[in-house]
C-alpha cells in the first residue's frame, strides 16, 4: 500500500491551516482609524487614570499620616502641659522646703528663745496690719513681746488668748521703733503714717545740715537694745527723700521700707527671752482695728 500520496495530503493540510491562521492573525492588526483611535484614546485613559489613582493614594497617605502627626502633637502637647505643671509644683515644693529650713535654722542661729507660730488670718479691719497666729498663753506668749522673721523685725504682740493671739505690725499706727543707722549708729523713732512706715528724729537732733549725710537712701536700720529686742536684729532700709529747711519746723520724716514682706508671711517667730515686761502693771490699749 502506498501511503506516499497520504503524507502530501497530511501536508498540504497543515500548511493550509497555517496560511489560514496567518491571514486572519494579519486581518486583526489591519483596523480602520476610528478604531485605532479608540485604542489610543483607551490606552491614554487608563495612563491618566493610573496616575490619578496614584496621586489619590498619594494624598490619602499624607492626610493620613498629618492626622497621626496631629494626633502626636496633641499628645506631647499635653504631656508638655502636665511637665509644666508638675515643674511648678516642685518648684513650689523646692521653695516650701527653702523656707522650711530657713524656719527651722532661724532659731538655732541665735542667742534667743523663739517660739515658731503660724499665720492664720489677717484683721480684715486693720488693713492687714494685724496678723492672727495659732499660738497664745498656754505657749508661753505675753503681751508686748516682741515679733520677728529670718528677714527682720515684724513687730508686737498686742492680744493674747490661750490658743491665738494679735500682733501688730509695723505699719501699724500704734506701733513705734527705737532704731540706729547701722552705718553711723544715728538715732531715730519708727512710727506709722497713712501705711508707710516712716523714721522721725528727736526735735534736739535737728540740723539740716546733718539730716541727709547722717541718712542716706539705702542705710540699714538696726534694733536698739530694749525690753522687745536686743540690739542690732534688722528692721529696713532708708527710702529716697529730699527734705527743704522749712520742713524741719514740723519734724522732717523719712520713708523706711521693712526688710519683712508683711503681706506675704506664713511663719513668724515670737521672741518669748529675753523679754521684760515694759509696764509694772499692763493695760489694756485702744483697739487696734
Amino acid at each position: 500500500m502506498n501511503i506516499f500520496p497520504i503524507k502530501k495530503i497530511f501536508l498540504l493540510l497543515a500548511l493550509s491551516i497555517a496560511l489560514i491562521s496567518l491571514t486572519l492573525f494579519n486581518k486583526n492588526f489591519k483596523q480602520d482609524p476610528l478604531t485605532k483611535q479608540s485604542y489610543f484614546l483607551i490606552a491614554e485613559s487608563q495612563v491618566l487614570l493610573s496616575s490619578v489613582q496614584a496621586h489619590i493614594s498619594l494624598q490619602i497617605k499624607k492626610y493620613l499620616f498629618l492626622l497621626n502627626l496631629r494626633k502626636e502633637n496633641s499628645l506631647l502637647k499635653k504631656e508638655n502641659q502636665n511637665l509644666h505643671i508638675q515643674q511648678q509644683v516642685l518648684q513650689e515644693a523646692l521653695k516650701e522646703n527653702e523656707r522650711l529650713r530657713q524656719i527651722i535654722d532661724f532659731p538655732k542661729r541665735q542667742n534667743m528663745k523663739l517660739l515658731t507660730a503660724q499665720v492664720i488670718s489677717y484683721d480684715l479691719l486693720s488693713k492687714k496690719h494685724i496678723l492672727i497666729v495659732n499660738k497664745g498663753s498656754s505657749n508661753g506668749i505675753k503681751k508686748f513681746m516682741g515679733v520677728l522673721h529670718p528677714d527682720g523685725i515684724l513687730g508686737f504682740v498686742f492680744r493674747v488668748s490661750p490658743h491665738s493671739s494679735q500682733v501688730i505690725t509695723l505699719k501699724h499706727p500704734l506701733a513705734s521703733l527705737p532704731v540706729r543707722n547701722q552705718r553711723n549708729r544715728r538715732l531715730g523713732l519708727l512710727f506709722s503714717s497713712l501705711d508707710q512706715i516712716k523714721l522721725h528724729f528727736w526735735s534736739q537732733e535737728l540740723d539740716f545740715e546733718n539730716i541727709s549725710e547722717d541718712f542716706k537712701e539705702g542705710d540699714i536700720l538696726v534694733t536698739t537694745k530694749s525690753n522687745q529686742f536686743p540690739a542690732g536684729l534688722l528692721v529696713g532700709t532708708v527710702g529716697p527723700f529730699i527734705f527743704s529747711k522749712d520742713q524741719l519746723e514740723e519734724s522732717p520724716e523719712i520713708p523706711i521700707q521693712p526688710f519683712v514682706k508683711i503681706e506675704s508671711l506664713e511663719e513668724l517667730f515670737i521672741l518669748l527671752e529675753p523679754f521684760e515686761t515694759p509696764f509694772s502693771i499692763e493695760k489694756d490699749s485702744k483697739d487696734a482695728g
